[in-house]
């Protein structure tokens, strides 16, 4: 306690055992008065602040792992995986008006059992997914990769999340081929600026799962925020500005962005800017090789963006 207190509880627990006069003695007893009131205020704000330490200590665990989350998730960081079952009708209805200009779309109709509700909706919504949702059915026993081929360093290959070397790979309750963007783009920053050919997106993903930033809603952000160190790179948050993000890419460093629904996503998603060509963005999105062969304006991207990490290694 400090001196004020301590001359505080001296003051309520003198007594003067000499003669008084009456008038001497109100003034002594009211002031007594007064120092026990300020005595117990004191003791009640130190309770206070203990109890509030105590409640804080308590809940601070929960509110710093409350970080966003970004793509679409089925499930928590166990390896289960749940797919759905039977096709909803705009499912087939695009997947038979397909059908009609891709024959080799039919054995889907003919046995869509062999094709989850969730995989045969990926490829209703992206046609880009074609070769993978048809091969599906012999890939979900096969191992995925050790290596990455494309890896090189100072190159950022572009990488698929549906990919049929690891899309089939169990993550958040699905597989990376539908909520493995975050693994994925992480990946491709990997092996662009360390050369390391075995940091696959399955390789990511699972280690992302063991250590909890697969959710049911997509990757944590705290994935590319701080996860990411695991793999030898460092992640600066930027600024959602022209000069940060053009600053960032002619320094050499890749970007990993968080998308609102917009060009890329109904939901949400990850994407890298790998750098500038003419004034433009150069972006590999793990869901489309069309986006990613596209140069985009910063103007276009900037409204999408939710947030944005900047790497080296």
């Amino acid at each position: 306690m400090n001196e004020r207190f301590e001359n505080d509880l001296a003051c309520y627990l003198h007594y003067d055992d000499a003669p008084r006069r009456p008038a001497r003695a109100r003034r002594r007893k009211r002031a007594r008065k007064h120092c026990a009131r300020r005595f117990f205020a004191r003791c009640c704000g130190v309770l206070c602040l203990c109890a509030g330490v105590v409640l804080l200590a308590r809940v601070w665990p929960a509110l710093v792992s409350a970080t966003p989350y970004s793509g679409a998730g089925t499930g928590g960081a166990s390896a289960s995986v749940s797919l759905g079952g039977e096709w909803d009708a705009q499912t087939r209805l695009a997947i038979e008006t397909l059908a009609a200009a891709h024959p080799e779309v039919q054995p889907m109709l003919d046995e869509p059992s062999r094709w989850p509700a969730d995989v045969a909706a990926l490829l209703a919504r992206n046609e880009e997914a074609l070769g993978f949702v048809l091969a599906y059915p012999s890939l979900i026993d096969a191992a995925p990769p050790a290596r990455v081929e494309e890896a090189v360093r100072g190159s950022f290959p572009t990488l698929l999340q549906w990919d049929a070397r690891w899309g089939c790979t169990p993550y958040g309750g699905s597989i990376l081929a539908i909520t493995g963007c975050g693994p994925t783009a992480l990946s491709v920053v990997a092996c662009g600026l360390t050369g390391d050919a075995s940091l696959t997106p399955a390789a990511i993903a699972a280690w992302a799962q063991r250590q909890g930033y697969a959710g049911a809603d997509g990757t944590s952000w705290e994935l590319m925020r701080s996860g990411c160190e695991h793999f030898g790179l460092y992640a600066q948050e930027l600024s959602l500005t022209e000069a940060a993000v053009f600053g960032a890419l002619e320094a050499g460093q890749p970007i990993i962005c968080s998308m609102r629904p917009g060009d890329f996503t109904t939901a949400g998603h990850f994407i890298v800017l790998t750098g500038t060509q003419d004034g433009l963005l150069c972006v590999v999105d793990p869901n489309s090789p069309a986006r990613s062969a596209s140069l985009w304006e910063y103007s276009r991207l900037e409204p999408q963006i939710k947030n944005l990490w900047a790497y080296t290694a």
